[in-house]
């Protein structure tokens, strides 16, 4: 199970003296400390351009600081070399993004089910037969038609049932409910944090949505790249 996967191997985010420049020196982040438990969840919220989405690509190794450490257990994103970077998101990481990065000619399952083409032959069927099941539980129509016909809450579900099918032990989410009405925004909400919590996994989001902070264990607040408000302990 997931959760004595974590147990045995904690992946605690810790965050110490983080600072990005843009290419023209301009201070994109400087995060002096921030430290998020396994298992926990994590709201981040502040204006447009405060870092927010910067700081979760930094997360996940996309994008390279200029200094500082991000630590999720005893992996140093920062000091990965690419392809370590891309082994370390494959193992631990599931991301969801604002704009989906859904393939428009595949159908529901074999978007959400995508990460097991990159296992070996034998361990494929387990990860589809998930994704399967979490689409089930999002109430997603598994049908043959490609999800280019999909409505924006209908691909933003299937960009969740792919984030969660692969086991991830880290959760990134970028805006998960931005595309969504009230009432379909509320659902995802409470099915994110649900599913999340159930498999043991750390959740981090950027959002807007007050409703989906209010769902977090802690919240912070972004400005001009800094912690301005709330508990950066969680």
């Amino acid at each position: 199970m997931r959760a004595a996967e974590a147990a045995a191997l904690p992946l605690d985010l810790s965050i110490n003296g983080l600072v990005m420049h843009d290419p023209a020196g301009r201070v994109l982040l400087d995060v002096a400390d921030l430290s998020v438990r396994a298992g926990k969840s994590l709201g981040i919220c502040g204006p447009s351009g405060a870092g927010k989405s910067t700081l979760l690509h930094a997360l996940s190794g996309l994008r390279r600081a200029t200094s500082g450490q991000i630590l999720w257990g005893e992996h140093d994103v920062q000091a990965m070399t690419p392809s370590q970077s891309a082994a370390f998101r494959a193992r631990y990481t599931g991301m969801i993004f604002q704009d989906f990065l859904l393939f428009d000619e595949l159908s529901a399952l074999d978007n959400a089910g995508l990460g097991a083409w990159f296992r070996p032959r034998g361990e494929r069927a387990k990860p589809r037969s998930k994704a399967g099941a979490i689409l089930r539980d999002l109430s997603v129509p598994q049908t043959a038609r490609s999800v280019a016909s999909f409505s924006g809450g209908e691909r933003q579900r299937v960009g969740v049932a792919r984030a969660l099918a692969s086991d991830a032990l880290i959760l990134l989410a970028d805006e998960p409910t931005a595309s969504l009405h009230r009432a379909a925004a509320e659902k995802l909400g409470d099915d994110l944090v649900a599913l999340s919590r159930s498999g043991g996994a750390t959740l981090i989001t950027v959002s807007h949505d007050e409703a989906l902070l209010a769902r977090m264990d802690r919240v912070i607040r972004l400005e001009n790249g800094k912690i301005v408000a709330g508990d950066a302990h969680v």
